[in-house]
């Protein structure tokens, strides 16, 4: 502290430093929202999957319910935090498909910086697949929907 130099330097840090903490802080945010889209995403389209393919629309529900939990926590987030719906709908005429729709809100208040200043977001993901009539599967019993 006796030479201009150290003194310049410890400025210098004490600028760079609150600079290196926001640039963590924006990286650790963003990154679990990444993460958590990710996720949700596979998700969403195992859950499709499961879905369309099953023997029957109750048994499709509850199968893409339990395939999609699994997921969940292959990916070490609790399904019971998130909001799962698997319907089925019809697209402009070419048939019936099954949409997945899975959200989540991601807790960011301990993010440093970030946290407190943007909140926690909901993140959602929606899918779609075509479901397969032509195998007998959906047929007298029809399709119902279900959420988790």
């Amino acid at each position: 502290m006796r030479s201009r130099r150290g003194l310049s330097e410890l400025i210098g840090t004490l600028i760079a430093l609150p600079l290196i903490i926001a640039a963590i802080g924006a990286t650790v945010y963003f990154g679990r929202g990444f993460y958590l889209r990710a996720a949700l995403e596979d998700t969403a389209s195992v859950g499709a999957r499961w879905a369309s393919t099953s023997l029957s629309g109750q048994q499709g529900c509850a199968q893409a319910l339990e395939a999609m939990r699994r997921t969940l926590r292959g990916y070490y987030i609790d399904p019971a935090g998130a909001r799962i719906t698997v319907r089925a709908e019809e697209v402009w005429g070419r048939g019936l498909f099954a949409r997945v729709s899975v959200s989540y809100r991601l807790d960011q208040r301990s993010v440093p910086i970030f946290g407190p200043l943007l909140g926690s977001p909901t993140v959602s993901v929606s899918y779609a697949t075509p479901i397969d009539q032509f195998n007998a599967r959906h047929g007298e019993e029809g399709w119902s929907q279900c959420s988790g």
